[in-house]
């Protein structure tokens, strides 16, 4: 698994962390932040070495670390007998990904009465949660403080695509030295297959590398996949995201 990927997730758990008041970590391999139930962020992240592992999964049993455990897919593998002892389960898989600017392909053609605008009040916040939220984050919220920070912080921009006047699809671009991670890229399920996701997605990476930005990455879902290698991006490893089930 490609590092820069895991370093955008941490420093982007690290600035929601500051920005939302939250317990927050970081050392050179994970970072971490610690929310209160049905929340985001709170999540652990990293790559560590095999032998913290054992004390990574019972801090999370005993509250001191999130129940949400990121790591390298290949690398998680070999300690699944681990996992399983202290009830861990795997509860998501994604494709981790990579952009350079000399192999973007930008998307060509805006859906016809398609506009995407950059969040920058709270009626434009309410507009790009609506998409969010139901599609990303249906037992999740996040909080308004959050929310607030992130439409005025430099590092973040938040984008929402409109059919007509109806907020459709939405994202999210983070920038940490020169790294750009792409989030929460979602569409309502009415509108899906019309381009929109792939237009949005194709603009936040042009605001990114126009911002300075080396290198801009994201982790897919199978089914977003295809609009990633369409832009250009490569396959870079996959990551495995663990839960705590029952006690």
């Amino acid at each position: 698994m490609r590092w820069s990927i895991f370093e955008n997730i941490i420093e982007l758990y690290q600035l929601a962390g500051k920005i939302d008041g939250l317990k927050t970590g970081i050392d050179e391999r994970s970072g971490w932040v610690l929310n209160k139930p049905g929340y985001w962020p709170g999540s652990f992240a990293g790559n560590p070495p095999d032998s913290d592992y054992p004390a990574i999964i019972q801090k999370s049993e005993n509250g001191l670390l999130p129940p949400f455990l990121i790591f390298p897919a290949d690398v998680a593998k070999k300690h699944l007998s681990l996992f399983r002892q202290h009830r861990f389960r795997e509860i998501f898989k994604w494709e981790g990904m990579f952009l350079y600017k000399q192999n973007f392909i930008p998307h060509r053609g805006m859906p016809v009465n398609y506009l995407i605008q950059q969040v920058s009040n709270k009626q434009e916040l309410t507009d790009w949660l609506s998409v969010v939220k139901p599609v990303m984050l249906p037992d999740k919220s996040l909080s308004e403080k959050l929310l607030d920070g992130f439409i005025s912080h430099p590092s973040v921009i938040l984008l929402t695509g409109y059919f007509g006047n109806q907020p459709v699809t939405a994202g999210m671009a983070f920038t940490h030295n020169r790294i750009s991670g792409i989030y929460f890229i979602a569409t309502l399920p009415e509108f899906r297959g019309k381009g929109y996701a792939s237009a949005l997605v194709s603009k936040l990476t042009a605001d990114c590398f126009e911002n300075g930005a080396k290198e801009v990455i994201l982790h897919a879902s199978d089914a977003g996949k295809f609009i990633y290698i369409n832009l250009g991006f490569e396959p870079a490893g996959e990551m495995s995201t663990f839960l705590k089930i029952g006690k």
